[in-house]
């Protein structure tokens, strides 16, 4: 089966393609095309609030040719690329099905030397070690300073596009669990970040698979979420109807003002990937910003950059510290593999998943959650937790309804 990590934040026609062709190469290679996703969860990658609530992208994944859908938990969701894909090949490796996995990449002939750059990481050597050491003295982020240690070692440049990157840690990942599926990179259409001008959105992404070819051309996930947030139509970009609206990052900067209220520097301090006294320049910045936007550059700075801000205000609002993520053992991984949805033509994976998975499969809440560890059961009430908090976030139906039930506990299997 193929293993896909996603985030379909929101899912797009580009993640369609992705599945089509991934299928399409999986059977060429005579392998099963059938599709398993470990998806994010309500909070995602790039720090903020998913787009649209996980059950509504996992109608849509299912809708768009995944077989089953797994949950990845928001501590390895919203945790560094690195963590985010070592969370996602540990899940795919333990469901005990997958034998390939498939990611879209600007330029697929890049993969050996990603691949080669991946094998430093996962064994660094003394030399790895004393490059990264000395450009990290050069170097403005530890990004940068990686990024020119595997250059030098690897005697060529390193693609830096933000999948290149989820590539690299994705091949990083299976190395050091000693995974080796099949590995199906699919060529993307457009850039990640295509579409910043939406006049260009029509005229230069040219869609390549012949059943979508007279469809609307595709557009990045970052250009949707643009144009929403702006107020413009969205619903010629995906591929199937949503009738739910959607969440922002700027929508949790009230709660973040709110929660350091209750803050001091000693206990900020304990919020992971605070440190260096960054705690005492958050609670100076809070109180004189007007917004997410304007307390994010009030924190700026060459040694905190952008990315690891985000991070750490939606540490903030989530409540995630140094302490939790060690008692939940986080270096070693997520501990359940829990199904958010399946197709009805392909139920009969949920038996299978069952018998060959090497972690608690939790299919029916909470009847399932009886054979998770303790550190299993205090991330499931995390994640029980989180989707409160995402709750709080979503804008009230025509009726003055919310679109979920309160407890995650009410919300069935997708099936699709």
């Amino acid at each position: 089966m193929i293993g896909i990590i996603c985030e379909y934040d929101p899912f797009h026609k580009g993640h369609l393609y992705q599945i089509r062709q991934a299928k399409y190469m999986a059977g060429k290679e005579g392998l099963d095309p059938s599709v398993i996703c470990v998806m994010s969860p309500n909070f995602v990658q790039r720090s903020s609030p998913a787009f649209y609530d996980k059950y509504t992208r996992t109608r849509m994944a299912l809708s768009g040719g995944a077989n089953l859908v797994l949950e990845l938990p928001a501590y390895y969701a919203t945790a560094t690329a690195e963590k985010f894909a070592f969370g996602g090949a540990k899940l795919l490796q333990e469901s005990g099905l997958v034998d390939s996995i498939s990611f879209g990449m600007e330029d697929p002939s890049a993969l050996p030397l990603l691949d080669k750059a991946a094998e430093y990481l996962a064994n660094p050597s003394a030399g790895y070690t004393d490059l990264l050491k000395k450009n990290l003295e050069i170097y403005p982020s530890f990004a940068k300073a990686r990024l020119g240690a595997l250059e030098t070692l690897t005697g060529a440049e390193l693609p830096d596009e933000p999948n290149a990157i989820l590539v690299l840690e994705y091949l990083h990942a299976c190395k050091q669990l000693s995974f080796s599926p099949a590995l199906l990179p699919v060529k993307r259409s457009v850039p990640h970040n295509f579409g910043s001008d939406p006049s260009t959105a029509r005229s230069n992404a040219a869609g390549p698979s012949p059943s979508l070819q007279n469809q609307h051309p595709f557009v990045s996930a970052s250009f949707i979420r643009e144009t929403a947030r702006t107020g413009g139509e969205i619903s010629d970009f995906l591929p199937f109807p949503v009738n739910q609206h959607p969440a922002f990052l700027e929508d949790i900067y009230p709660a973040i003002r709110y929660r350091l209220c209750f803050h001091s520097a000693d206990t900020l301090a304990g919020i992971d990937e605070i440190s260096e006294g960054l705690e005492n320049r958050i609670l100076h910045s809070a109180p004189i910003s007007t917004d997410y936007t304007s307390l994010l550059h009030l924190l700026e700075t060459k040694r905190y950059p952008t990315a690891r801000l985000r991070r750490i205000l939606l540490n903030i609002y989530l409540d995630i510290t140094k302490e939790k993520k060690k008692a939940l053992k986080f270096e070693q991984g997520p501990s359940y593999l829990r199904v958010l949805g399946v197709r009805k033509d392909s139920l009969s994976l949920l038996s299978r998943l069952k018998k060959e998975a090497g972690l608690p499969v939790l299919i029916n809440y909470p009847d399932d959650t009886a054979s998770l560890s303790q550190e299993g059961r205090w991330m499931l009430e995390e994640e029980l937790r989180f989707g409160k908090l995402y709750q709080s976030l979503m804008r009230r139906d025509e009726e003055g309804q919310h679109t979920l039930p309160e407890s995650e506990y009410q919300i069935p299997l997708q099936i699709i």
